[in-house]
């Protein structure tokens, strides 16, 4: 990528994160001080290495710097890595702004805090190694581990990636061994992180995990919430809160953030598809798949406009894994991505706005959200002042 395209990318992801970014909440600042000195548990890998450098615990203002940090690191190395990807790519100057701008990579930017952005960075190193041989598959597969021991929503993004990697990378000596290579560090981290589900403290130990957790937050209240997520529950057992979908803002994120999320990654399917033409129709349909893992969480996890944001950046990463690896791609993407597509893509990117985690409103004014607003357009104003304020 020519030095302007890539300094004016660059730039549109700097604005981007000074527009989007908001102070933490109690659960970001809350997983900060996961540790393992209450025992062994998920998500506990960044919290210790915080308290090796700040062991008499965090006060506000830093737990926030940290979070800003973290963010900033993750959307970083994002950008960088599909930039490097577009490097002589034509029209890179117009499709890094698209990525830069990416609704997608606002929601992360939002959730400021979140230990996404952590196990982003030895994701993308990961990804950026060159080489499949032993040397390179080993270290993959160890910054796969560091990040399923930041959050184990590692394995069905990065720890999906890295095997996706290997298997293009081993395409020429068979469908059959590449299959074999790639399964190695999926399978590894699947057992990671199954252990760390089997290790992690009980239900029944709650109260002395929360306990050390308030002792290390020197000046703020915690989230009890986020480290119940970490434990392990038995049969009839549960954290202390309970979601139920009939609540406004889970009637909006599966009615509204869902279609549009899943219209989205449709589009980028059928790209990422025509993208990988040469490459055999499994390796095609495994670079699809790959795209669509992140939205798997959906499943176990209720948070779905955060999910949907990962899985619009995974789809991402998985054309610029394919610009990086599969030459047709580079020559392929200018004629598929047409000029009308990147101002309809920039169009998207201006006008749907999910909401952050740690939210305030100005994505009310945009879709989705605004489409629920539709209402107050057939009442009066007498009548509108009568509506209680929407609880997102």
């Amino acid at each position: 990528m020519r030095k302007p395209a890539f300094l004016f990318s660059i730039l549109c992801f700097l604005l981007l994160m000074v527009v989007r970014t908001k102070p933490p909440g109690p659960w970001a600042q809350t997983q900060l001080l996961l540790s393992y000195d209450d025992g062994f548990s998920r998500r506990a890998l960044l919290g210790w290495l915080i308290e090796l450098v700040q062991p008499a615990g965090l006060d506000e203002a830093t737990a926030r710097m940290i979070c800003l940090i973290v963010t900033f690191a993750g959307g970083l190395a994002f950008m960088l890595y599909v930039l490097r990807a577009l490097e002589d790519v034509p029209r890179a100057f117009a499709l890094g702004a698209v990525v830069a701008t990416s609704f997608g990579l606002a929601e992360f930017l939002g959730n400021t805090g979140y230990l996404e952005g952590a196990y982003f960075v030895p994701g993308l190193i990961a990804l950026a190694l060159p080489g499949a041989g032993l040397a390179s598959g080993a270290a993959m597969l160890a910054l796969g581990a560091v990040g399923v021991l930041i959050h184990d929503a590692m394995l069905p993004s990065f720890g999906v990636l890295i095997a996706l990697l290997l298997f293009l990378r081993w395409q020429g000596r068979g469908p059959g061994r590449a299959a074999g290579v790639a399964a190695v560090p999926l399978v590894a981290l699947v057992v990671l992180s199954a252990a760390l589900f089997k290790l992690s403290p009980s239900g029944a130990e709650a109260e002395t995990l929360i306990a050390g957790v308030s002792a290390r937050a020197l000046d703020y209240p915690i989230d009890p919430k986020a480290v119940e997520a970490v434990l392990r529950y038995g049969p009839g057992e549960g954290p202390s809160y309970l979601f139920r979908w009939e609540t406004p803002f889970f009637y909006f994120e599966r009615n509204y953030v869902l279609p549009i999320g899943f219209g989205f990654l449709a589009l980028a399917s059928v790209l990422i598809w025509r993208l990988g033409a040469g490459l055999g129709a499994l390796a095609r349909l495994a670079c699809v798949l790959a795209a669509l893992a992140p939205a798997t969480l959906m499943l176990v996890a209720f948070d779905l406009s955060r999910l949907m944001g990962f899985a619009v950046l995974q789809a991402i990463l998985v054309i610029a894994i394919l610009l990086r690896e599969h030459p047709p791609a580079r020559e392929a993407l200018p004629r598929l991505v047409t000029e009308a597509w990147v101002v309809a893509l920039m169009a998207a990117n201006v006008f749907v706005s999910w909401p952050a985690f740690n939210r305030g409103g100005e994505y009310s004014a945009h879709l989705p959200a605004g489409l629920i607003e539709t209402q107050r357009w057939g009442l009066s104003m007498e009548e509108q002042l009568k509506i209680p304020p929407r609880q997102y």
